[in-house]
């Protein structure tokens, strides 16, 4: 059985900045020796656009058929194809494959860095991770000026980066890549959250020529000692005078006893419940009362923090932030 009429083209590395559409056309010989009818074009992809010349093609003849592909801003291997449907009983379908890879100007290498469990009383890097932002353009000609570019994260992450990137060249030598380092860690958790669990930060890239791109930190926190509840919230105090009345649960996450030695507060209005020397004795877990005394005047909506010294070297003291609304 002879084989039905087709082709491939390989359109090579392509630049979506620049390209952001990929065309070829495709010439079909009608090899079967008998007069062919086309009667519709299929399309493997909504990103195609097909088209064809003629309707029928004498045996000898030829028909043109030509794909227009709609590419995207990612690092992508495309195939996609198109086929002119005819009235050939043997070989009804012709067709074509238009193949290419996609390269943005730049992309972070992973989506998604996961950095581990982390101790919530590490305060640099430690055991961090390097992910990079990848940077890629033709490798004909002078490599391009470094790129501008800033970066944007929540305190939660310690960031550093190198001004200098690592080149190599892919696509058979034919794309410049260049990826700059960027090292990421979790900033201690004494300014914030007390938690342990599944955490998440985004690091985002801000370039002058107005691309932005994000890359998701992900994390598994270790805190020794956990805050129950981890935001100390008064309620509503209504009168200038009242006193409220709070408390929290601080809980030796690895069942090591521990002393409170000190609780202390950025604002007069709050004050220990209890006796101190009550907490200095070495439990897994210490209950806590505090008390909120309405001043006047009072802000709307007072607040501030509670600092918890303890005698735990790796976690010696942490923050617990409290509220109240006075209207």
């Amino acid at each position: 059985m002879a084989e039905a009429p087709g082709a491939t083209f390989d359109a090579g590395a392509v630049f979506y900045e620049t390209t952001p559409q990929v065309k070829h056309t495709f010439r079909l010989l009608n090899t079967t020796g008998r007069p062919v009818r086309v009667e519709e074009i299929r399309k493997s992809c909504t990103c195609t656009e097909a088209t064809f010349d003629r309707n029928s093609v004498a045996p000898g003849e030829s028909v043109n058929l030509t794909m227009v592909v709609q590419s995207q801003p990612t690092f992508r291997d495309w195939n996609v194809s198109s086929s002119l449907v005819t009235d050939d009983p043997v070989n009804p379908f012709w067709t074509c494959y238009l193949r290419f890879r996609t390269y943005p100007r730049a992309q972070f290498e992973r989506p998604v860095v996961d950095l581990g469990r982390v101790k919530t009383t590490s305060t640099d890097l430690g055991d961090g991770m390097t992910t990079y932002l990848e940077v890629f353009e033709p490798a004909q000609g002078e490599r391009r000026s470094r790129p501008d570019f800033d970066l944007n994260y929540p305190p939660t992450l310690i960031v550093e980066r190198d001004a200098e990137p690592i080149v190599d060249l892919l696509d058979s030598g034919r794309v410049r890549r260049l990826r700059y380092p960027i090292h990421l860690g979790v900033a201690s958790a004494t300014a914030h959250q007390l938690t342990t669990g599944t955490q998440t930060a985004c690091l985002v890239v801000r370039t002058a020529a107005g691309l932005n791109l994000s890359t998701t930190a992900t994390w598994t926190s270790h805190t020794p000692i956990l805050a129950a509840p981890s935001n100390l919230s008064f309620g509503i105090v209504h009168v200038d005078g009242e006193r409220v009345s709070r408390k929290f649960v601080l809980r030796a996450n690895d069942g090591q006893p521990f002393r409170i030695l000190a609780v202390t507060s950025d604002s007069p209005t709050v004050s220990l419940g209890v006796s101190p020397d009550v907490m200095k004795q070495p439990a897994t877990s210490h209950t806590v009362e505090l008390a909120y005394h309405r001043g006047a005047p009072s802000p709307k909506f007072p607040g501030g923090q509670i600092v918890v010294q303890t005698d735990r070297p790796e976690m010696p003291s942490l923050q617990l932030p409290w509220s109240a609304v006075a209207p």
